[in-house]
This record gives C-alpha cells, sequence and structure tokens, in this order.
C-alpha cells in the first residue's frame, strides 16, 4: 500500500476526495449555527421541547407497540451501534484501502471517529439530559443524562456516510442507502423509547457537521502517519521482504508439483 502523503500513482486516481468547496464551507456554517439554536432550544422552554412531548405522548409509546414490533427495532437500532457497526463494517475500508493503495479511507475512519466521540460526548456532557426512559419530562437538562445528542444516530450518518464517500463503485446507491439508514434508525430510537425526537434531530446535524469537517483534518492527518511510516519502515522493510521471499518461493514450488 502506499504511505498516505506520497504522489498518487494512475491506479489511485479513484481516491475519495478531501478538498474543501465553498459549499463545505457554507453548509458547515449553516449547520453549526443551526445546532448551536437547535441545543438552546433543548436547554430551555421552546418549541423543541413542545414537540417532544407531542410526540412522546400522541405518537411513539412503547406500550402501544406490539411485543414482536419493539424487539425489531430495539435490534435495529444497532445499526447505529459505534463498535458493533464499526466492527462490521472494517472489512469494507481495509479492502477499500487495499484495492486503491492507500491508506486514506482508513485514516478518514478513525478521524471521524476521533471527531465523533469528541464533539458528541462534550455536548452531551454539558447538556446532561434524561432519556424518555427514565424521566417522562422532556425538560430534564443537567441532570447527567447522556441522551441529547443521539450517539447512535450521530453514528449512522457518519459511518455509513463514509462508506458512501470513500465507494469505488455505486456511491449514489450507497448514500441513498445512508440516507435511509440515518432516518429510520432516528425515527426507531424514538419508537423504543431510548430518545426524544430532538435527541435524533441532534445526532443528525452532529453527524453532518462531522462529515462536513472531515476534510480540515483529514491532510493533517495523512501527514502524521506518512512521517510515523517513514521513522518505521527501515526496521520493517527487511521483515517484509523476507515474508515476500518466502511466499514467492512457496508459491514457485507449489507450481512446480502441478
Amino acid at each position: 500500500m502506499a504511505t498516505v502523503g506520497e504522489r498518487e500513482r494512475p491506479g489511485t486516481s479513484r481516491l475519495p476526495s478531501v478538498r474543501v468547496a465553498r459549499w463545505q464551507l457554507v453548509a458547515f456554517a449553516v449547520l453549526l449555527v443551526a445546532y448551536v439554536i437547535y441545543t438552546l432550544g433543548v436547554l430551555h422552554p421552546s418549541d423543541v421541547g413542545r414537540m417532544d412531548r407531542w410526540v412522546y405522548t400522541i405518537h411513539f409509546r412503547r406500550d402501544v407497540l406490539p411485543t414482536w414490533l419493539y424487539d425489531l427495532l430495539l435490534k435495529y437500532v444497532y445499526f447505529g451501534q459505534r463498535g458493533v457497526a464499526t466492527v462490521v463494517f472494517l472489512p469494507y475500508f481495509v479492502w477499500t484501502a487495499w484495492r486503491l493503495r492507500n491508506a486514506r479511507p482508513l485514516v478518514m475512519l478513525v478521524v471521524a471517529l476521533i471527531l465523533l466521540n469528541v464533539s458528541v460526548g462534550a455536548v452531551k456532557l454539558a447538556v446532561g439530559r434524561l432519556g424518555p426512559r427514565l424521566t417522562v419530562h422532556y425538560f430534564d437538562v443537567h441532570m447527567g443524562g447522556d441522551i441529547y445528542p443521539s450517539g447512535h444516530v450521530a453514528n449512522t450518518v457518519v459511518l455509513y456516510g463514509l462508506i458512501a464517500w470513500i465507494s469505488l463503485r455505486h456511491r449514489t446507491l450507497f448514500t441513498a442507502i445512508a440516507v435511509w439508514l440515518a432516518v429510520s434508525v432516528g425515527v426507531a430510537a424514538v419508537m423504543v423509547n431510548t430518545h426524544w425526537f430532538s435527541d435524533i434531530v441532534g445526532g443528525w446535524l452532529a453527524g453532518a457537521l462531522v462529515l462536513l469537517a472531515l476534510p480540515w483534518f483529514v491532510p493533517t492527518a495523512e501527514r502524521w502517519v506518512a512521517a510515523g511510516y517513514a521513522r518505521v519502515r527501515p526496521r520493517t522493510d527487511p521483515w517484509v521482504e523476507r515474508a515476500q521471499e518466502r511466499w514467492r518461493r512457496r508459491r514457485e514450488g507449489t507450481d512446480a508439483t502441478r
């Protein structure tokens, strides 16, 4: 695999772009303002809370769902479980990096997960909101909770958005699937009473902000990885060469016996 900072070879022309376009700057600014305003609406009495109460009391209640549907939705939400989903789809990032002969897909994944954990975790701690399983009061904030914004939903946006971003083929299809999962996981989380509706909206905004911010951080991370690889390469190259030589001899021996 090519080193991260290395000049792209002809076979790596399909590398996922990390250039910052003007529309991304505008979108990031707009979504950041919306996220701040929406979070203030969660912290103070507003239409955000009234929407939560309306959704909770009128539509999605655990006691109105059939048991089989409740159990199914509870499992479906695991599409947004950060640890589980990341482990399941990690081979796709490894395979894509191998096909591109470049580590950028893996660097993007690591940087995105760091940004996601730091940004979402900080807001969760600052808001301290309790979820509908612990209270019927949507305004229970600064209570030591960690329900806003929804980490499951934010992770769904980031992980499946990244998969669409780095995909070598069918990017439009993967983008549509990512949008579907982000919406459906959010709705499912509300239906099984793990989140208020505003937690879901906050998760959508938080996840989108991470994706938009990614191009600002990936180039620096690539330079760090390239510098680290340059330091360890002299010690690893002899081992790699010996392994390649053993593999070549084994294949030659296998071919000779055929």
